[in-house]
């Protein structure tokens, strides 16, 4: 079920509604985020890093039209946010935490404040100043991805859905059980959801790449308040 997963068992309990549904609507934010940076920014992926590893791959063998510099660049930022939420969170205990609560807000606060940055100076497509803001943003979805992965939801790291298509096709023609349909449950809700913020970046790129950005960050605000709210009263 991949390195995020964890068994539904009387030793580790089903993760808790509110804590899936916040992990969803961060989902839908990366997805609003990979469709603004890949159409109004670099031509990359900020959030879901698979599309960059193949771009890199064929911009080093020469491939016409490829630039494999962005995704580099993206790539790099998103291992880097990665690394410094893994060192900050190597002794946390399991589940949702303050820390965990601080880190989604503070990836909210950054995506809020590049989109205040957008609005002010609309960056140019391929333009310095559009690398700039990929970098950053592929830094708080690595912080973003990191986190979720520490919390150990099955299929929800907010950063990818291959993993999620493979669980679900793997689960189709197995005999059902109640703890493996709320599994493929969540993993369709995952593919659901990123493909649903593709659509609304997609969309709101017409308007410009501050206004999907405000929604993204403001749906990542939610998702954190809501998360320690859940927290504080279990």
């Amino acid at each position: 079920m991949g390195t995020n997963a964890r068994v539904d068992s009387p030793a580790h309990p089903p993760p808790a509604r509110v804590e899936v549904a916040c992990l969803l609507a961060l989902t839908f934010a990366a997805g609003i985020v990979d469709a603004l940076s890949w159409i109004g920014l670099s031509g990359v992926f900020t959030a879901n890093q698979t599309g960059n590893v193949l771009l890199l791959g064929m911009g080093v063998a020469g491939t016409p039209g490829v630039n494999g510099l962005p995704a580099l660049c993206a790539l790099t930022a998103f291992l880097l946010g990665a690394a410094i939420v893994g060192r900050m969170t190597r002794a946390s205990p399991p589940g949702w935490t303050g820390r965990t609560t601080w880190i989604f807000a503070l990836v909210s606060v950054t995506v809020l404040a590049l989109a205040a940055v957008a609005w002010l100076w609309p960056p140019h497509r391929f333009a310095v100043s559009g690398l700039a803001i990929t970098a950053v943003l592929a830094a708080a979805m690595g912080a973003q991805g990191a986190e979720a992965m520490r919390l150990a939801v099955p299929q929800l790291i907010t950063v990818a859905v291959s993993s999620a298509v493979i669980g679900a096709g793997m689960s189709l023609l197995v005999g059902p059980s109640r703890s493996r349909a709320s599994g493929v449950l969540r993993r369709l809700l995952a593919i659901v959801a990123l493909a649903t913020g593709a659509f609304t970046g997609a969309v709101l790129s017409r308007v410009g790449l501050g206004a999907g950005l405000a929604l993204a960050g403001s749906v990542a605000a939610g998702a954190a308040v809501i998360g320690h709210r859940s927290r504080a009263v279990r």
